[in-house]
């Protein structure tokens, strides 16, 4: 029996298609609310046309898990049952389609504002139990694994949810294996596909985001880098790997993940209301809701309707209403070894202080060229030689990784003072 398709016009990728089933999960309420969280934050105060939301993304990960796992299993012959395969690539595409559902408002931006981790009652599905704040992450295995979120749905699909957690949430701690089968264990090379440092989030987003904001650091060449995508076996594990043909358009996706982190997610104006959120969650007296339903109600509309009602208390929120935010004073980019930037930055500081001038200083320590270390080491992608058939670490071959880490220092102050700020760094240079 065939099955029905369903066809989205998509910016991207022309057409994306989609089974009954996902259908089904898209049309849920929780999975709708994304239509209402934008992608990029405050990012729209400095590229306008950046207002497009988690919705469209979502659709086009699933649609690239799709693409990169269809590319992965017809290298390979593994000794699978059709039926297995089949299950394989259901779990990939969900699991694509609901890696960002646990977003709250305005996305990465209100992290700030979510509540302890403790709070959400996620203790019984994680191996470790330190409390901390909740991330969106901790919010997506709260909404795949409760009966009052996307339980029911998933289960109603076919789709086992501990297995969509398994592959979206490093921590989750059911022992039981959904991937493990002939011998092998396919859990990393199918996470892989959706988190790692290659993964078709990270190729949806940078060609989204530049084609939304105008720019062209995020345009990669996604289809070649897919259509050469692999797979290793070690210890009967199996990993993502690229064929070395590739290598360049790695560096391409490298290279551009990290000028768009720098250009557009950390501009200076977004950089400035991000940091002013972050103010008002340490001066105002709620977070968002633990209650899933609640939660799921919570958009982006919801949150500046608070900011607006604090606004006449509280100066963060009246700066981010009022669109009057702090402005860059100054900027620095520095390396380790450059101790005297930062000794700039240091005298500077002090400067202001003296003069009683408000100011904020933000920098870009997470926007590292380096690999992320938030993902297991168990993760590891390799690079293939297809010619020797032999694989190596994929950061070993790509040296420009071991080039010192750069980081970006702003001060800014408030456009009160910004005159008073102006010359007294004029003074100082």
């Amino acid at each position: 029996m065939s099955v029905k398709k369903f066809k989205i016009c998509d910016p991207l990728y022309d057409y994306i298609y989609l089974e009954e089933d996902e259908i089904k999960i898209i049309n849920h309420f929780i999975f709708q609310r994304l239509r209402y969280l934008r992608q990029l934050g405050f990012s729209d105060q400095a590229f306008p046309s950046g207002t497009h939301n988690r919705y469209t993304h979502s659709l086009g990960v699933c649609h690239l898990a799709g693409q990169a796992f269809d590319s992965i299993f017809n290298k390979n012959k593994w000794s699978l049952s059709s039926k297995k395969i089949e299950n394989f690539r259901k779990l990939v595409r969900v699991s694509a389609l609901l890696h960002d559902v646990g977003h709250g408002p305005l996305s990465h931006s209100s992290e700030c504002l979510m509540p302890s981790l403790s709070q959400l009652g996620l203790e019984k599905y994680l191996k470790d139990k330190t409390d901390r704040q909740a991330r969106h992450e901790d919010y997506s295995l709260k909404f795949i694994m409760e009966k009052e979120g996307l339980y029911d749905i998933l289960k109603e699909n076919g789709i086992e949810p501990s297995a969509v957690a398994q592959l979206l949430h490093f921590d989750f701690s059911d022992e039981t294996n959904f991937f493990s089968t002939e011998g092998l264990d396919f859990l990393p090379l199918l996470r892989q596909i959706i988190s790692s440092e290659f993964d078709v989030d990270r190729m949806d987003y940078l060609y989204r985001d530049s084609l939304s904001c105008g720019v062209k650091y995020g345009l990669i060449d996604f289809a070649w880098l897919i259509s050469h995508f692999d797979s290793y076996t070690h210890e009967g594990k199996v990993f993502l790997a690229i064929a070395s043909e590739a290598l360049y358009t790695l560096e391409s996706l490298i290279l551009g993940r990290q000028h768009m982190r720098l250009i557009v997610y950390f501009h200076h104006k977004s950089a400035s209301y991000n940091q002013m959120l972050k103010n008002y969650s340490k001066n105002c007296n709620w977070r968002l809701p633990t209650d899933i339903l609640e939660y799921a109600r919570f958009t982006d509309s919801q949150l500046f309707e608070i900011l607006r009602n604090d606004s006449k208390t509280n100066e963060w929120a009246k700066r981010i209403v009022e669109k009057n935010p702090y402005l860059r004073l100054y900027e620095a980019v520095y390396f380790k070894q450059n101790l005297k930037t930062r000794d700039d930055i240091t005298f500077l500081k002090q400067k202001l202080e003296n003069q009683n001038i408000n100011f904020i200083l933000i920098d870009s320590k997470k926007h590292s060229i380096k690999p992320s270390k938030s993902l297991p080491m168990s993760l590891t992608v390799y690079l293939k030689n297809k010619a020797l058939n032999t694989f190596y670490n994929i950061e070993e071959s790509l040296a420009f990784l071991n080039l010192p880490s750069r980081t970006l220092k702003r001060i800014y102050v408030c456009p009160e003072d910004f005159s008073k700020a102006k010359n007294v760094l004029k003074n100082i240079l």
